[in-house]
């Protein structure tokens, strides 16, 4: 049986630059952008070897997260919209890679600061999963495709009428006054002198209701007769001016 033998320093380091290929340059003198401290260092070396690992298990995703975490902590501290972004992509876990790919897209850095916000609830979940279950649901999409934790709440209270339900209530409403007006003990619709608009309105209504489109150009026309008589009634206050 033959042993491998252990790569040279020329050989590893000749590895590292391949794997380093495949992010973008870090660079710690951008301008404006603060340097990190060694321990915010060490959470970012730990996220972006996480990050080049092939096969990615729950611990390195978690390693990954909390190199995020580092980094919007960071951001939030020096403010500043796309201050997040920009550390990021100076660190090696944002922006694109050599081929144009986005290396962490935000919607799976979201998804993996929510599972670190709730770590403990998450290792609990786990510790209940099957071995096969454990490997599958590792990445953080599985995650909060399975977990109970980021499981959308069910919408408290009655839920939001359509609109063509509103309309049909509303209808239901208006021909309800409508027929409360009709049960007048003096047997009229409505009382020009006592009726409100709206009583007076909805009492026609209900007498064109088989009819929608008549009772929309009664509307129209009686709106034109009011403006005639207002244009008669302002011609004869000035005839009669001396």
């Amino acid at each position: 049986m033959t042993t491998k033998r252990p790569d040279s320093f020329e050989e590893f380091q000749r590895k590292q630059a391949a794997k380093r290929a495949l992010l973008p340059p870090t660079s710690h003198n951008t301008p404006d952008l603060p340097t990190l401290s060694y321990e915010e260092t060490v959470y970012i070396e730990t996220a972006r070897g996480a990050f080049l690992s092939l096969k990615k298990t729950f611990e390195l995703w978690i390693g990954i997260a909390r190199g995020l975490r580092v980094l919007k902590d960071k951001a939030e501290r020096i403010g500043g919209r796309f201050a997040f972004d920009r550390l990021r992509e100076r660190e090696g876990l944002g922006g694109k890679n050599s081929h144009g790919g986005q290396i962490l897209n935000k919607t799976r850095v979201s998804r993996l600061l929510a599972i670190l916000d709730h770590i403990a609830e998450v290792e609990t979940w786990r510790a209940k999963l099957t071995e096969k279950q454990r490997f599958e649901w590792a990445c953080p999409e599985a995650i909060h495709r399975h977990c109970p934790v980021f499981a959308k709440p069910e919408p408290e209270g009655p839920k939001p009428m359509t609109k063509a339900e509103q309309d049909r209530q509303a209808l239901a409403v208006a021909l309800e006054e409508n027929f409360q007006l009709k049960q007048r003990e003096d047997g009229d619709t409505f009382n020009p002198k006592t009726s409100t608009p709206r009583q007076i309105a909805l009492a026609l209504f209900g007498q064109f209701e088989p009819y929608r489109g008549k009772a929309e150009k009664v509307a129209r026309e009686l709106l034109a007769i009011i403006e005639e008589h207002k244009a008669k009634r302002g011609k004869t206050a000035t005839e009669v001016q001396p």
